[in-house]
């Protein structure tokens, strides 16, 4: 079984599109995190192991995910979180247990941020 991503309309409770999750490529089968972008017109979806990846969605164009990026860490750590900035909707956080990782949306691609 696959997971899916309902979102409904909240004034009028009625159905507005529902996303098949993964992506052919994703190997995990869960969706541990979901977070909707300062304008709501992005949607970020957290996949589980194995791989932990990262998909990015124009939500609204009912199209496959726009960008995605695989999470994974040799300590094969959890990921719990995932948000946008509330000042910037191309950049993206990443959270979890023992990790800390920051992306950025560009080009139709998830681009990790170095460290500094």
């Amino acid at each position: 079984d696959k997971p899916m991503v309902t979102i409904y309309d909240l004034h009028t409770l009625r159905k507005r599109r529902t996303l098949p999750l993964p992506p052919p490529e994703v190997e995990s089968r869960d969706l541990v995190a979901l977070a909707f972008s300062p304008d709501s017109k992005t949607l970020l979806t957290m996949g589980g192991a194995p791989d932990w990846t990262l998909c990015v969605w124009a939500w609204e164009k009912a199209k496959p995910p726009t960008a995605h990026l695989r999470v994974s860490n040799p300590q094969h750590a959890e990921v719990r979180h995932v948000s946008f900035s509330p000042y910037d909707n191309t950049a993206v956080c990443v959270t979890g247990n023992g990790i800390c990782k920051f992306c950025r949306v560009q080009d139709a691609t998830l681009k990790p941020i170095p460290a500094s």
